[in-house]
């Protein structure tokens, strides 16, 4: 290996008659794996250490932009499923040895045939569950109403709601009552009537209807 020749000066004790010290050179030997160390351990610039700290902002803001990118999806399938979930009808149940489920059978399915009036099926449907869920006295109390007012007995009402409800209301003495709430349109404000009924809680059959005012 070729060595890299440097001169260094050193002073000596002697002179050389002139009174100044004389000065005595020799050569020193480097090999370039020294220089080549020399070359690359020096201090780092004040511009380097800018650029190593901006190299590692870069390179962590890459890793958290990829985790969460992979974040994001799972979150939205999750957001996706409790929004689906939240929008699905609640199921319905029901009790046949309670007297107000039973009111509850009765109008949701009085209300199913009488909204579908083109079905041949419907009218004689909604005779026959007016015959298996009311007692005789209430049968004959709903027809003379609707002689009276020309209006649909079980309803109070000439057309037919879009949505109905039943909530019980309490008993005593061998009955109990439930009442029904019926809206008749869409929107924000629609119009409600609600109407009470009493149940024989032996017979389960309704004995009584009357339209709250």
């Amino acid at each position: 290996m070729k060595a890299i020749r440097a001169t260094t000066q050193e002073k000596n004790s002697e002179n050389d008659g002139t009174g100044e010290p004389r000065v005595r050179s020799y050569p020193v030997t480097r090999s370039p794996q020294h220089s080549l160390r020399r070359q690359f351990t020096g201090k780092v610039s004040p511009t380097m250490h800018a650029r190593t700290r901006t190299a590692l902002f870069a390179s962590a803001a890459i890793a958290a932009t990829l985790s969460l990118t992979a974040i994001t999806p799972a979150l939205a399938g999750t957001s996706a499923h409790t929004v689906a979930a939240a929008s699905a009808p609640a199921p319905s149940q029901g009790d046949p040895r309670s007297t107000t489920n039973r009111v509850a059978d009765f109008y949701g399915s009085y209300i199913d045939s009488v909204w579908d009036n083109e079905d041949p099926a419907a009218g004689a449907n909604a005779k026959a569950l007016r015959s298996f869920y009311l007692s005789a006295a209430a049968r004959k109390k709903v027809a003379a109403f609707e002689a009276r007012e020309h209006a649909d007995g079980i309803l109070f009402a000439q057309n037919v709601p879009v949505k109905w409800k039943v909530a019980y209301t309490g008993s005593g003495a061998g009955h109990a009552t439930s009442l029904v709430t019926l809206t008749w349109g869409d929107g924000t404000n629609p119009e409600v009537t609600k109407i009470k009924v009493q149940s024989d809680l032996r017979t389960r059959k309704i004995t009584d209807l009357a339209a709250v005012k």
